[in-house]
């Protein structure tokens, strides 16, 4: 339904594909180092205690803010836009 929705949207290729491929990176980050923790369990019998190493949590956080940043400031950008289509409409109306 949601797909549905957004493919009456007049948003460009561009900035469709930028704003998902930014907005997959977290999660595909978190996939793969799902993936990499559950193949060592496997592999090493769940011994060697493992831990995550803290540039990568740091990367894993500042790639989220700024996923959230973009997708706030292009959300936020097309409201103001939306608005002010609407309000040149309305004027157009008033004026006939």
């Amino acid at each position: 339904m949601l797909s549905g929705a957004l493919s009456t949207c007049s948003v460009e290729l561009g900035p469709y594909v930028l704003g998902s491929w930014i907005g997959m990176l977290p999660g595909t980050y978190a996939y793969v180092n799902a993936g990499v923790a559950g193949r060592a369990v496997v592999m090493e019998g769940g011994e060697g205690g493992m831990s995550l190493d803290p540039v990568q949590i740091g990367l894993a956080l500042v790639t989220s803010a700024v996923a959230v940043a973009f997708i706030g400031q292009t959300a936020k950008k097309a409201i103001e836009d939306m608005e002010q289509e609407d309000e040149q409409e309305r004027q157009k109306e008033q004026k006939q």
